[in-house]
C-alpha cells in the first residue's frame, strides 16, 4: 500500500500511521518523536549521510569513524 500526502504533519502522520506499528524507521523529523526510542530507529541512509559528513568535515571524531 501507497500513500502520498502533501504534509509530513502529525495529523496525517496519525491517518498514515495507526496504533503501535512495531519498530518504526524514519528520518529524524520531530513529527516521530513521540513514538518509544525502542520502537523507532533512524534510515540507514541519513545515518550513513551524517556519518560521511563528520569524514568529510576531517574532525578528530571523524578520524576514528571508517565507512567503506
Amino acid at each position: 500500500m501507497s500513500l502520498v500526502r502533501r504534509s509530513r504533519a502529525r495529523k496525517v502522520r496519525g491517518e498514515l500511521i495507526v496504533g503501535r506499528p512495531g519498530v518504526l524507521t524514519t528520518d529524524r523529523y520531530s513529527v516521530y518523536n513521540h513514538f518509544p526510542v525502542g520502537e523507532r530507529q533512524a534510515c540507514g541512509a541519513h545515518l550513513r549521510r551524517d556519518f560521511q559528513a563528520m569524514i568529510d568535515r576531517r574532525t578528530t571524531a571523524a578520524r576514528k569513524i571508517r565507512i567503506d
